[in-house]
């Protein structure tokens, strides 16, 4: 990738500002991940369990409790959506 700048730095100039910023790149951490998820899914508590290295979902909008623990963002995402299916078929 060329820098932004046109300057050439040559072996006696001080670093370009440019040339040392850094792109952000999105946090992928499990804890980010799961306010990720949390933000986009009302009706669910969203979080990462460090100890047992899974993500948990808790819902909020069933009578009865439902506490889904997943490896994987992926399983959990259908999981819930299983849930949200069920719940809104048995409301029907």
């Amino acid at each position: 990738m060329t820098p932004a700048y046109t300057h050439r730095q040559s072996a006696g100039d001080p670093p370009h500002p440019q040339a040392t910023t850094r792109a952000t790149v999105p946090d992928t951490s499990p804890v980010a991940i799961a306010q990720a998820v949390q933000s986009q899914c009302p009706g669910w508590l969203v979080f990462w369990s460090p100890w047992r290295r899974t993500f948990t979902a808790i819902a909020c909008f069933t009578r009865d409790p439902v506490l889904i623990d997943a490896r994987t963002v992926n399983e959990l995402l259908d999981a819930m959506r299983a849930i949200e299916a069920a719940a809104g078929a048995g409301s029907r």
